[in-house]
This record gives structure tokens, C-alpha cells and sequence, in this order.
């Protein structure tokens, strides 16, 4: 087992690219999120116990503060569990990322909107693949009132 790490993301502004990044403000939130990861033999990657001390968003969920297990399925697929694993909270596509110049593991988080807790958008270890998951899209709500019936 690798040594605790302790990431503290305390302030951290989220700010949009180009133009938009002065016509919009940043939003502000605090997270303190501790982890540590494993590697099982068998296992397609390495897994990450990642603790939240405030609620966050994986796709199709949110889930409130506490400790989560996010074991790699596939290289394409992600898995969130109690640490237990006897509960599974969600299962999702996910892209391989990583970054560069890395000192210490990384969790990259997203504000949506000022009602919903902050988007994990990147999981990046230090020593292993991480991923970026991938949300499904909002879907739009139609405005028409009828079915439109096609003649012949």
C-alpha cells in the first residue's frame, strides 16, 4: 500500500477559457479530498480510496461526503464502491489522462452550478494511468406541443 497522500484543494476557482473568462466569474469551493491507492494482482489498474469532506459528482451520481473505492473495470471504465466493495454507487466510461510535471496525486473538480456539488472531471495518480469521466449530456426538452404527421 503506498503512503497516505493528503490533497488539499481549498479556494479553487474554476475559470472558463478565451472571452468567456472575463464576461464570467469564477466560482469558488472548497474540498479537502485525502487518498491513498492500491494495486491488487489481476486488477487492469490501480485502485484509489479517495475521501471528500463535502458532497461531489460522478456521472449519474452525487455522492456525499465520505470515503469511496474508484476501482479501474476496464481501461475505458471506472467503478465507485464503498471501500468495503460491497456497495456500488456507480459505474461510467471514462478516458485515460495524465499530466505532466505531476508531484503528487491529483483530483480536478468542475462547479456546474451554484445548486450542485462540484464535478470530479480528472483522477490523476503518480504513478499509474488516471482518467477523466465522462458525463452523459443534458437532454433537451422539446417545445413542441404536438406530433407533426407527414402526408403523401
Amino acid at each position: 500500500m503506498k503512503s497516505s497522500r493528503i490533497l488539499l484543494i481549498a479556494g479553487v476557482s474554476v475559470a472558463l477559457c478565451g472571452t468567456a473568462f472575463a464576461q464570467t466569474p469564477s466560482v469558488k469551493y472548497d474540498v479537502t479530498v485525502t487518498g491513498h491507492a492500491e494495486k491488487f494482482s489481476g486488477s487492469p489498474g490501480t485502485d484509489h480510496f479517495l475521501s471528500f469532506s463535502a458532497p461531489v459528482q460522478v456521472p449519474r451520481v452525487t455522492l456525499p461526503a465520505g470515503t469511496y473505492l474508484f476501482s479501474r473495470v476496464t481501461p475505458s471504465h471506472v467503478r465507485v464502491m464503498s471501500p468495503d466493495r460491497k456497495t456500488i454507487y456507480s459505474t461510467f466510461l471514462a478516458l485515460p489522462a495524465w499530466t505532466y510535471d505531476q508531484h503528487d496525486e491529483i483530483v480536478r473538480f468542475k462547479k456546474i452550478s451554484d445548486d450542485a456539488p462540484p464535478r470530479i472531471v480528472g483522477v490523476y495518480p503518480l504513478w499509474s494511468t488516471g482518467f477523466e469521466p465522462i458525463y452523459p449530456k443534458a437532454k433537451k426538452v422539446s417545445k413542441a406541443s404536438a406530433p407533426v404527421t407527414v402526408s403523401q
